[in-house]
């Protein structure tokens, strides 16, 4: 009965399936050749002729629906972490901009393959991989902060909250956000050292150098206590739990949430445009973990470090795990589902 089933995308006449328009309807040399290629595929007959008994009414899954369904899961292989990475990024540089490739390293390479598997477990115990939207709007963060996957230590010897420098996936930074966590793991930190350090990292601001931050100048600071810190970006568990933690208590989720309205935008890089979309939401999300608590101040969204590489990730993240439904605005008032110039990473 296959002519029962399928002559519809032959003859244009019945009713179609949803989402099935008259222009996709086969020419007579495609349906047969359609016919044959089921035909080939078929062992009713030659299963009945060897004495099995087959009803002919059976369920088959749609390759489509498979795929919609088994990506509920959220799990990314090293081969979608890899495509979360942009071509290219912008950055400001002097008086100008610069736009760079983004390539991918022996080392980027190392740090997607060792965590993994933590870091898709960080992403479904704080529920970032309930949905694609919350995965665009952690990695167009995680990528820019970890500088595309390059390191996951920040290693600024001359910043004033160094050694309290950023680690992580989310670049965990100053003593009081790595005391949290390690009270959220359930050590224990003595408020007298807590207190200390805090008022170490107000001084340091305000002199703008890291003398009072020093391991040395703190004798509560445990050789223990150090070694945790330095878990943070070395270790097996750390680097992903602390940014799923971080993700969690900053409140990220509730713009991250929202349905991602992208802006066209530009910038001139040596007389040659480039484009980028810039999304509220998303740089709500931005803003919000780099200063650590929800931002409702849009202002504050120009503000963030590198805030115009986050877009252009969190653009890139769309495409990946959106499954074309966001709409990117062209010039002209075209639309499409990918961004203006956009080249997809190939894994």
């Amino acid at each position: 009965d296959f002519d029962q089933r399928w002559g519809w995308i032959k003859s244009g006449e019945g009713e179609l399936p949803p989402n099935v328009l008259w222009s996709n309807c086969f020419t007579p040399e495609a349906y047969d050749k359609l016919k044959r290629h089921h035909a080939a595929l078929s062992f009713w007959e030659d299963a009945q002729a060897d004495g099995l008994t087959l009803d002919k009414t059976h369920y088959h899954f749609h390759p489509a629906v498979f795929v919609e369904v088994f990506r509920k899961c959220g799990w990314l292989s090293e081969s979608e972490l890899t495509q979360l990475l942009p071509m290219s990024a912008m950055r400001p540089s002097g008086h100008g901009w610069v736009s760079e490739p983004v390539t991918l390293t022996d080392r980027r390479k190392k740090v997607i393959k060792e965590n993994r598997v933590e870091l898709n477990n960080a992403l479904r115990k704080f529920g970032i991989s309930s949905t694609p939207l919350r995965m665009a709007a952690f990695f167009g963060n995680a990528t820019q902060e970890t500088q595309w996957f390059d390191k996951l230590y920040e290693g600024n010897t001359t910043a004033w909250y160094q050694p309290w420098d950023g680690r992580g996936l989310l670049q965990l930074t100053l003593p009081d956000n790595y005391i949290k966590y390690w009270r959220f793991r359930g050590r224990t930190i003595s408020q007298a050292l807590k207190t200390a350090l805090n008022a170490a990292a107000v001084k340091a601001r305000s002199e703008r150098k890291s003398d009072a931050l020093q391991d040395a100048r703190h004798p509560e600071l445990t050789a223990e206590i150090i070694q945790w810190r330095g878990q943070v970006s070395d270790g097996q568990y750390d680097p992903t739990q602390s940014a799923g933690a971080y993700w969690a208590w900053t409140g990220a989720a509730r713009f991250a949430d929202e349905s991602p309205v992208m802006q066209r935008e530009i910038q001139i890089v040596s007389n040659v445009v480039h484009v980028y979309y810039r999304c509220e939401s998303f740089g709500q999300v931005a803003a919000t973990v780099n200063f650590g608590s929800p931002q409702k101040d849009t202002r504050n969204i120009a503000k963030v470090n590198g805030i115009v590489a986050r877009y252009q990730a969190y653009a890139n993240a769309l495409v990946v795990l959106m499954d074309d439904t966001v709409i990117f605005p062209y010039t002209e008032g075209f639309t499409a589902t990918v961004p203006e110039g956009f080249e997809r990473r190939k894994p």
